[in-house]
């Protein structure tokens, strides 16, 4: 037969009992809460996602529920980078048009503005990445130096920031800095890539020898394969120009050339040229002072076509409508 306890005994059983009854109920409280609270955070994404909610609460709600308003290629947009987006540009528009009413139809093309813009930063870090591209802290750096001088200081550089887009400077180096310094690297990265240059130099070689052919005019070949937007459609006409306006390799060759004379590919930072010699002036002295050429230029791919190529071949799911 067992003894019978202690009273001091029962006393510690009972108050160790209301302890954990207490215990248990606050944690009962405390997981209800957060129900509660992942519930309404999780009803305030959706109803954002649906209604295009932009405020605060809302984006700290769609990062704690990452909905995306955007896949590229497997990898997410989250919703609450398109509503920073929007904000910020909302900024610029009050900015730069402070008479002008934000109407719908304003208001849908900020958003839309939004959305591409995102999708151009999630290309072009997926291009820089294929072309094993990376930024390194002097090149952010470099960047950001030369917006200090284009705004002749630090300080009315975060004041026309702030007022712009409404970003503090850590924003600012996100969100546009790192971009423009991850572009200049591609940029490079692209002027020496050996396969982008191959891949032009094989379509001017075809052109060259369509030009030593002769059945088809320089002109009219010009028209047809130039990539010189500001010559072509004048069958590669360039006018009269003197030493000094062109790059050093295509003004050695133009004013080496005969009249008439066809050159070989004359390679530069652009690309590759056949350059027609039409017409030179000459001083006293006979020596050619002035050049008039045509010329067709196979142009190396810069960034910008490099992204809108990828972006034709990009898987892009845009879930915001």
């Amino acid at each position: 037969m067992l003894k019978e306890l202690p009273k001091n005994v029962w006393t510690m059983l009972r108050k160790e009992w209301h302890k954990r009854r207490k215990n248990k109920f606050l944690i009962l409280v405390i997981v209800c809460v957060l129900i509660l609270l992942i519930c309404f955070i999780g009803f305030t994404s959706a109803a954002a996602y649906k209604f295009k909610w932009n405020n605060g609460f809302t984006r700290f709600a769609t990062r704690v529920v990452p909905l995306p308003v955007a896949i590229v290629n497997g990898s997410i947009i989250p919703y609450y980078s398109w509503a920073d987006e929007v904000a910020a540009l909302k900024s610029l528009h009050a900015l730069t048009a402070p008479q002008t009413t934000l109407d719908a139809a304003a208001l849908k093309e900020i958003e839309d503005n939004a959305m591409t813009n995102l999708i151009q930063k999630k290309l072009l870090k997926q291009t820089a990445k294929e072309y094993k591209v990376k930024v390194a802290k002097a090149d952010i750096t470099k960047v950001y130096n030369q917006y200090v001088e284009k705004f002749t200081g630090e300080d009315k550089l975060k004041e026309e920031v702030k007022n712009a887009f409404g970003w503090d400077m850590d924003e600012f180096m996100d969100r546009l800095v790192y971009y423009n310094a991850l572009n200049v690297k591609l940029s490079e990265s692209l002027a020496t890539d050996e396969t982008n240059w191959q891949e032009i130099k094989t379509k001017a070689d075809y052109v060259l020898s369509l030009v030593q052919k002769g059945d088809e005019s320089f002109a009219d070949l010009a028209k047809e394969f130039s990539d010189d937007s500001g010559s072509a459609a004048n069958g590669g006409d360039l006018g009269f120009f003197q030493k000094g306006a062109m790059v050093k390799e295509f003004e050695t060759a133009a004013f080496a050339l005969d009249i008439g004379k066809i050159s070989d590919l004359v390679k530069t930072k652009y690309g590759y040229h056949i350059i027609k010699v039409e017409e030179k002036k000459k001083n006293d002295k006979g020596e050619a002072t002035n050049v008039r050429a045509r010329h067709i230029l196979i142009k190396l791919k810069d960034v910008s076509e490099i992204l809108a190529a990828a972006e034709n071949d990009a898987n892009i799911v845009k879930l915001l409508k």
